[in-house]
């Protein structure tokens, strides 16, 4: 391994190239992704994440040249607007049952 030079940074250089590395990192988290990341952040798959966006209970994102996109931070607040709720399906098949004690005394 050859003899490479140490570096050393005074304190302004130091603060500098650390303030240009966080603006970096934070303009990296705040960038779109797309379905197959979201499907990873989420813990579901890909298809998972189209139907629970079709239904409304994910945000549509924005299209962009053909392609959907989510911004993260959107997706969070939407589903933490969304705690609490359940969600009502309704469609071939599904219908209100009575309740168990209803049933037997009628």
């Amino acid at each position: 391994m050859p003899d490479t030079p140490l570096v050393v940074l005074d304190d302004r250089t130091l603060d500098e190239l650390v303030t240009r590395l966080a603006l970096r990192l934070h303009v990296e988290r705040e960038r779109l992704i797309d379905v197959e990341e979201l499907a990873v952040r989420l813990g579901m798959s890909a298809r998972g994440v189209r139907g629970l966006v079709n239904r409304g209970e994910l945000p549509d994102g924005y299209t962009l040249g053909g392609c959907r996109r989510w911004n993260w931070r959107e997706v969070e607040q939407f589903l933490a607007g969304r705690q609490g709720r359940r969600n009502r399906r309704t469609g071939r098949g599904r219908y209100r049952r009575k309740p168990a004690a209803e049933e037997v005394g009628s």
